[in-house]
C-alpha cells in the first residue's frame, strides 16, 4: 500500500513538473502556434488585395519564386468602395464572411473592427516561435501595430506614412529667414510664415505657409484630434463641437486661416487638366510658398516637377518634424499603417499564410520596398531608406504616434453622413473666414445641423438593416 501511495505521489510530481515546464516562457515546451510550413506542400492561399494584376506585380511574384508551390486566389477589394452608400468596414466584413480569405491586406480603417471582431489570428506565439526579429524595423511602427491590438500583434506592416513639413530654403535664405527646426509648435511655424512679405499679386506674390488637408475646416478636426477631441460623443451619438475646448482649437485654426500668410488652394471645378497644369496648382512646388504639410509621395511629385516644369519648379528645399501643439506631448496624429498584413484565424491555412506574411515583412523585402514603393509610404525598417539627395528623412519618424488615435471612431460613422457632413460644415466656416459668422454662431449651426444629419443617417441605416433581416433566405 505504502509502495502505491509513494508511485502515485512521484506521478503528481512529475506531471507537476511538465506543466510547469510546459509554461515556463521561453522554453521549447511553451505554446506551439502551429506546425512549420513543409515547402513541398502545395497549397492555394485566398489573400484579399486591389486586384490580380496588381498583387503578382508587386509581390505575389517575388514571392513565389521562392515558394513555388505556394499558388493564390486573389480576393478582389475593388467593390468594396462604390459609392453607394455603403460602409466600406461592413462591405469588406461581408466580403471575408463568404470568401474566407487566408491573409487579409488591411489599413487601420478596417484592422480594428476585424480584430474586435475575433477574425485576426494573432502573431505573437508565431513569432516568438519560428524566430522572426523584429529588430531593424522602425519601433514606433511596431507600437502602433500594438496600440491597433490592444497590447498584442495581429498584423505585421511592412511601409508606414506621416506628414512632416516641406519648406523651400531659397525662399527662407531670400528674405534672411531662419530655417524651420524639429518639434516646432504651430505657434512659432505661424511666426515664421508670417514674416514672409503679404504685398504683391499673381506671380509676384509669395506665401509662407500653404493649408494642408483640403480646407482649413479639416484643419480644425485634425487639430481637434491632436488635442484627443471628438466632435461626436458615440456613447450618445451627439455632436460636442459646440464646446469651450472645440472653441479654443477652432480660434487657432481660424487664426491660421485668416492669416495673410496663408495660401489655400483653390478646390478643382472639375475641368479636366493635365499633370503640368496639375503640378502648377501647387505654389510650393513651384516656388511660390514657403512651407507646406505633406507626406512622402510629396517627395516624388517634387522630383517629377523638376523634370516637368524644369527650372520653374522649387528645387532647394528639405523637411521637418510636423508642428506639434503647445502644452501637448511631441507626438503626432499623422502617422500611418497603410498595408497591414493579417490571418484570418479561421485559415485552414495557418503555415503558409504565416509564410507569405514572413517575407513580406522581412528583411529582404524591406531593400525592395526602399527602392521600389510598390505599396505607397516608406519600408518600416529605416536603415534602407533612399536618400540620394541628403534630405532630413528622420523627420518621417522622429516624432512617435499618438497613442489615441480618435480618428479610428469615426469610422463606425454612417456612410451618408460622412458624405453630408463636410460640405454642411465647410459652407459654415468659410462664412466665418469671410467674417459672415461669429465663431460661436459657426460652431453652433455647424453641431445643431450635422446632428440632424447625423440622426437622419442613423435612423436610415437602422431602417436597411431591419429590412434586410426580412428579406427572405437563400433556400439551401
Amino acid at each position: 500500500m505504502k509502495k502505491k501511495i509513494q508511485t502515485a505521489f512521484l506521478f503528481i510530481v512529475i506531471m507537476a513538473l511538465t506543466i510547469v515546464s510546459a509554461c515556463s516562457p521561453g522554453d521549447s515546451g511553451s505554446k506551439k502556434a502551429f506546425p512549420a510550413y513543409n515547402k513541398d506542400e502545395k497549397v492555394t492561399l485566398k489573400i484579399t488585395y486591389w486586384d490580380e494584376h496588381s498583387f503578382y506585380q508587386n509581390l505575389g511574384n517575388l514571392f513565389i519564386s521562392q515558394f513555388p508551390n505556394i499558388d493564390f486566389e486573389i480576393v478582389s477589394t475593388a467593390g468594396v468602395f462604390n459609392g453607394d452608400g455603403t460602409n466600406p468596414t461592413d462591405a469588406f466584413k461581408k466580403l471575408v464572411a463568404e470568401k474566407q480569405p487566408d491573409i487579409l491586406m488591411l489599413d487601420s480603417m478596417f484592422f480594428k473592427p476585424l480584430k474586435d471582431d475575433g477574425l485576426l489570428y494573432e502573431l505573437d506565439s508565431v513569432m516568438e516561435q519560428d524566430g522572426f526579429s523584429t529588430e531593424g524595423i522602425l519601433p514606433a511602427a511596431m507600437k502602433k501595430m500594438r496600440d491597433l491590438g490592444d497590447g498584442k500583434l495581429y498584423g505585421l506592416a511592412p511601409t508606414f506614412s506621416s506628414n512632416v513639413l516641406f519648406y523651400n530654403k531659397k525662399l527662407f535664405d531670400q528674405y534672411g529667414i531662419p530655417h524651420p527646426q524639429d518639434n516646432m509648435t504651430w505657434e512659432e511655424i505661424m511666426l515664421l510664415a508670417e514674416r514672409f512679405p503679404t504685398d504683391g499679386t499673381g506671380e509676384n506674390r509669395v506665401y509662407g505657409i500653404q493649408a494642408g488637408m483640403g480646407s482649413s475646416f479639416n484643419t480644425l478636426i485634425r487639430f481637434g484630434m491632436d488635442n484627443d477631441l471628438s466632435y461626436i460623443d458615440f456613447s450618445s451619438n451627439k455632436l460636442t463641437l459646440n464646446t469651450d475646448s472645440w472653441k479654443k482649437v477652432a480660434e487657432k485654426t481660424l487664426r491660421i486661416a485668416k492669416s495673410k500668410a496663408t495660401y489655400e488652394p483653390e478646390r478643382n471645378s472639375g475641368q479636366s487638366m493635365n499633370y503640368e497644369d496639375y503640378l502648377r496648382r501647387d505654389l510650393f512646388t513651384t516656388g511660390k510658398v514657403a512651407m507646406n504639410i505633406s507626406g512622402p509621395y510629396y517627395m516624388n511629385q517634387l522630383k517629377e516637377a523638376s523634370s516637368v516644369l524644369g527650372e520653374e519648379a522649387v528645387s532647394d528645399w528639405d523637411m521637418v518634424t510636423v508642428p506639434v501643439h503647445e502644452g501637448m506631448p511631441k507626438e503626432t496624429s499623422s502617422f500611418f499603417l497603410q498595408d497591414i498584413f493579417s490571418i484570418n484565424a479561421k485559415s485552414p491555412h495557418l503555415a503558409a499564410a504565416w509564410e507569405f506574411v514572413k517575407y513580406v515583412n522581412s528583411d529582404a523585402m524591406g531593400k525592395v520596398f526602399a527602392r521600389s514603393p510598390v505599396l505607397g509610404g516608406l519600408p518600416v525598417r529605416t536603415e534602407y531608406l533612399q536618400n540620394p539627395s541628403g534630405k532630413h528623412m528622420e523627420a518621417f519618424y522622429l516624432l512617435p504616434p499618438k497613442e489615441n488615435d480618435v480618428y479610428s471612431t469615426y469610422e463606425a460613422l454612417p456612410r451618408q453622413f460622412d458624405l453630408e457632413f463636410l460640405p454642411l460644415a465647410e459652407k459654415h466656416w468659410n462664412a466665418l473666414v469671410k467674417g459672415d459668422l461669429t465663431l460661436e454662431e459657426t460652431l453652433r449651426l455647424i453641431e445643431t445641423e450635422g446632428q440632424a444629419l447625423l440622426d437622419d443617417a442613423i435612423e436610415k441605416e437602422a431602417a436597411e438593416a431591419k429590412a434586410k433581416e426580412q428579406e427572405p433566405k437563400p433556400q439551401s
